[in-house]
């Protein structure tokens, strides 16, 4: 396990907060998508990007690293002396984001605050629900599947 802070910066350890920082960037740009697009891009990616658990990058190093950055942890030891550790990819995080720039438009003054109650209850619900039914049924969404 490497140490959490290194003064002399030969590790370099890329964890939630370069995840936050890259998504805001990428949602930057994102914004100005059409809404529903942006909506769909969110669901896409929040439900399906465990499909790409399978794919493995090993090389070149630049594609690997990129892809490691999305979806994959990954060390990286660079020119010998610099060890750059990949502990939380941004793929699953952007598409959290994306739903949640999508769900401000509830909150707009011109949305009825029933209309928003209704939307945000039935979709917590469904969220709940459909989450219980992907764990039991044990085949999606976790690459540690449940044993007895």
């Amino acid at each position: 396990m490497a140490p959490i802070w290194d003064a002399t910066y030969r590790v370099i350890n890329l964890q939630v907060i370069w995840a936050i920082g890259l998504c805001m960037v990428l949602l930057s740009a994102l914004q100005y998508l059409p809404y529903r697009l942006l909506f769909t891009i969110g669901l896409l990616i929040v439900f399906g990007h465990n499909l790409l658990d399978n794919i493995v990058i090993d090389t070149p190093l630049w594609e690997s690293f990129i892809w490691s950055s999305v979806h994959s942890e990954h060390q990286y030891l660079m020119q010998d002396h610099v060890l750059v550790i990949m502990q939380y990819p941004f793929l699953s995080l952007l598409g959290v984001m994306i739903l949640g720039y999508a769900a401000g438009r509830l909150y707009l003054p011109d949305t009825n605050s029933v209309f928003r109650r209704k939307v945000l209850r039935r979709s917590g619900i469904a969220s709940i629900v459909f989450f219980i039914v992907i764990r039991w049924i044990n085949v999606y969404g976790d690459l540690h599947l449940w044993k007895t």
